[in-house]
């Protein structure tokens, strides 16, 4: 009998590049204040993105909001502990729709 050896692993996400980079949608909520921010630094994002190259950058606002993980990653305990704290807690879910006025 031939001997082909263990049989072949599937790869893992860290293995395969197109696995690692896949979006998945999630949902969150914001205040409206703080979808304002995000277009804010979107916005001068692409105005420093025009100084530096003299061409215009497009950034999306889900690449905003990943580099603000980022950021809170590369933060040391204190420094990241305070920032969380200094947020808003939301309710989960959505607003209840108002019901028409009855006459």
């Amino acid at each position: 009998m031939l001997d082909l050896g263990e049989p072949m692993k599937p790869k893992t996400d860290e293995q395969n590049p197109k696995l690692r980079k896949r979006a998945k949608g999630y949902q969150f909520s914001l205040v409206l204040e703080d979808v304002e921010q995000i277009e804010n630094l979107r916005l001068r994002y692409q105005r420093l993105a025009l100084e530096k190259s003299n061409r215009p950058v497009d950034i999306t606002k889900s690449e905003i909001v990943r580099a603000g993980i980022y950021a809170l990653i590369k933060m040391q305990d204190p420094q990241f502990f305070k920032r969380v704290e200094e947020v808003e807690e939301l309710k989960e879910g959505r607003e209840p729709k108002e019901k028409p006025e009855e006459k």
